[in-house]
């Protein structure tokens, strides 16, 4: 499903709206995802805990569970972190896959990923189709 391998800039123009990120993070990292309008949803830790925060979002939902989600760290060093996500999911694996976050996101005309403390590869990712097969 990888169309293709790019570099993550710290500030990276995003041409395509389902992705895959592989990265390697500092104990303290931040990826805000967002549009011209500054409408966001922002990924980041401290150093102790991460928090996933949709409350920019261009349309909010589910408000009565929060727009802030958040997780203490398991592992505090460096590591990696998995990245996905498309027309209105995202799927975040931290702590080697002990830590997992899921949301719906909306954002009109989503085109930016700024990057602070975070490096790795994005692999803009194609669809998958399903072709009835005649028996």
């Amino acid at each position: 499903m990888r169309l293709g391998a790019e570099t993550l800039e710290q500030e990276h123009n995003l041409s395509s709206r389902a992705f895959e990120l592989e990265l390697s993070v500092d104990p303290d990292f931040t990826l805000t995802f967002s549009n011209r309008k500054g409408e966001s949803v922002t990924f980041s830790s401290n150093g102790e805990e991460y928090c996933l925060d949709r409350s920019d979002m261009t349309h909010t939902f589910a408000e009565t569970y929060g727009t802030k989600r958040y997780a203490l760290r398991k592992y505090k060093e460096n590591h990696r972190i998995r990245l996905f996500m498309d027309s209105s999911s995202l799927e975040i694996f931290c702590d080697y896959g002990e830590t997992v976050f899921t949301s719906r996101i909306f954002i009109e005309d989503l085109e930016y990923l700024k990057s602070d403390g975070a490096s790795g590869t994005l692999y803009n990712l194609g669809s998958i189709t399903l072709e009835a097969q005649n028996g």
